[in-house]
């Protein structure tokens, strides 16, 4: 049993059996496919309420949609940049998966803030059971006070809203922002393995390396390198330093025809 094998476990953290960027691959491609399910719920919802023409609600959904994006994007970028595995398999890229470990839980975590926001009382503002439009006394009163905007029925609002409930504010929708949350573990551990990626294979040091390249290009004097043109002080950083260095040159009647412009400018009368 793995359970009493702990060399073998820790082979699955790294080398050509890693586990992780295979899990982190997975969780991409299922996190995406729960993003586009809630976010079509949720613009359905906004034709319920009538509060997609609004900006801010409209920005709000372009929020969400760029966070599927952003998933995407990341899980390609696993299999973009994927190595040799065991067996000839593919291994998906660990910086790109640590990367998705990382941003993940805070992702999940706005969507439920933001359908919480622009879908307001709309997810709560429902019948009962759907065995409510089967009576007759009751149906009538639903269809005249449930009835959505934009032409839609009661009916419509129910199911659209219990529905986006469901998947999102209910026990069991609720529990997938925990589950979202921990999935990689403790969040800060995520970070730390993430620095400690970027300190094993060098990127950190070529992030300070292209700091330090910057740096190196001017000191007191100006740029170092010939390429690079140093702009020429301006005639009253000049006269400062002239005056400054004993060199006869003076800025008092600069200073002088200074004041007095402003005290015309001032003084002079307004023209309508």
């Amino acid at each position: 049993m793995l359970a009493y094998d702990p060399e073998t476990v820790f082979e699955f953290n790294a080398g050509d059996y890693s586990w992780g960027p295979r899990a982190a691959f997975q969780a991409s491609t299922r996190l995406e496919a729960k993003l586009d399910f809630i976010i079509g719920l949720v613009s359905k919802a906004l034709d319920v309420t009538g509060a997609g023409g609004f900006r801010g609600v409209q920005a709000q959904l372009g929020e969400l949609l760029a966070f599927k994006d952003l998933v995407s994007g990341m899980r390609d970028g696993m299999i973009e940049g994927a190595t040799e595995g065991f067996g000839g398999s593919l291994l998906p890229n660990t910086r790109y998966a640590l990367s998705y470990a990382a941003a993940a839980p805070g992702y999940y975590s706005r969507m439920r803030q933001i359908i919480e926001t622009i879908i307001a009382s709309g997810l709560i503002y429902l019948n009962s059971h759907s065995s409510d439009f089967q009576v007759p006394e009751i149906r009538k009163d639903l269809d005249r006070f449930l009835r959505g905007s934009n032409g839609l029925t009661a009916l419509d609002r129910s199911k659209v809203m219990k529905a986006l409930w469901d998947a999102t504010g209910s026990e069991f929708g609720a529990r997938h922002e925990l589950y979202e949350l921990n999935y990689w573990g403790q969040p800060e551990k995520t970070y730390l393995d993430i620095l400690g990626l970027h300190q094993a294979d060098g990127g950190l040091a070529a992030s300070r390396a292209y700091a330090e390249e910057f740096m190196a290009s001017y000191d007191l004097d100006g740029f170092t390198d010939p390429a690079l043109h140093n702009p020429g002080r301006s005639a009253r950083s000049r006269a400062r330093t002239a005056e400054r260095d004993g060199a006869g040159y003076s800025i008092a009647p600069l200073r002088k025809k200074f004041i007095c412009f402003v005290m015309l400018t001032a003084w002079s009368p307004k023209r309508s």
